[in-house]
């Protein structure tokens, strides 16, 4: 079990390089807390946004938004992977953003930062479990 596990790893990584990705992803729609974190300047009140996961990989989430975060914005994480019945809590920064066309609706790149050992662990046996 555990060296095909580690085989479906391996030949996910080597499409995900031919796609040119630092990581293979899951497409999956999945809700997400998003916490915008403030930098020590600004004392005002934490910033709570929902949106919904269009892909997630070991190395950040594609999200679905009605609201622009702007680049190189920090935040915090909570995605309950319902499959797994866990909730995870990473930090990430926003490294891209496309208004989607005739709409007012964002698709933003969120890069996970200094992912925990645990979190990057049950990331992928989310990602590379069939559920079907």
């Amino acid at each position: 079990m555990r060296l095909a596990l580690i085989d479906k790893i391996f030949n996910a990584f080597v499409a995900a390089r031919r796609e040119k990705r630092k990581e293979p992803r899951r497409e999956d729609e999945l809700p997400v807390e998003i916490e915008i974190l403030s930098d020590e300047t600004n004392s005002g009140p934490t910033r709570i946004l929902y949106a919904r996961i269009k892909d997630i990989s070991a190395g950040g989430i594609k999200i679905l938004t009605s609201v622009y975060i702007p680049l190189d914005t920090p935040i915090k994480l909570k995605i309950t992977l319902s499959k797994l019945g866990e909730t995870i809590g990473p930090i990430g920064k926003v490294v891209w953003g496309n208004q989607i066309e005739n709409s007012d609706m964002y698709e933003m790149g969120i890069e996970f930062e200094n992912t925990q050992p645990e979190i990057l662990g049950t990331l992928l046996e989310y990602i590379y479990t069939n559920w079907e």
